[in-house]
């Protein structure tokens, strides 16, 4: 808060600045309210603690993200947005899943009796092996996605510029912990 405040005194960022800031912020902490909701509910369902789970988000991300690469450099993408957003959504959420199940079998359900701290263990390990699988598999250089046109640009609520991805992050999010 302290830096915080002595970047507005001094004025090193300008109020535009401060706005992009704040709505990087929402859009991200979109993301991160929807990963706290997984994290919730495995922990409410299984009383659990599943260290995995951020791991497997991630791996949905880039199921998503390889779809979403093909989709662009074959066209379809541009074609067919809405239909390449929702079929994207669908794999990466429905592997994700699947990955989920599978973990679930394999590392967790054979330690439903054991000590609490036994699963605990298990689930710091699989999130170790899917963090270094994942890094072994495709590096750790950043990897965007394919913005199409339709996508790109900015528009404007209130008076205040976001990014179309951005406010599509914010709204699915928003959706989502509503449902």
């Amino acid at each position: 808060i302290v830096g915080t405040v002595r970047t507005l005194l001094i004025g090193k960022y300008t109020g535009a600045d401060w706005t992009d800031l704040i709505v990087y912020g929402i859009s991200q902490g979109s993301i991160y309210a929807l990963i706290a909701l997984g994290y919730t509910m495995v922990y409410g369902i299984l009383r659990m603690i599943n260290f995995a789970h951020g791991d497997i988000f991630m791996a949905g991300a880039f199921i998503g993200y390889f779809v979403a690469s093909y989709f662009d450099q074959t066209g379809f993408l541009e074609q067919n947005l809405v239909l390449s957003l929702i079929f994207v959504t669908l794999v990466a959420a429905f592997t994700a899943a699947a990955m989920a199940v599978v973990l679930e079998r394999i590392a967790y359900r054979p330690l439903r009796r054991a000590p609490r701290l036994v699963p605990l263990i298990t689930a710091i390990g699989a999130s170790f092996f899917i963090e270094y699988a994942f890094l072994g598999l495709f590096g750790s250089g950043i990897k965007g996605y394919p913005e199409p046109e339709a996508l790109k640009g900015r528009v404007s609520i209130f008076g205040v510029e976001i990014l179309k991805t951005q406010l599509i992050v914010i709204v699915a999010a928003v959706v989502m912990l509503i449902a």
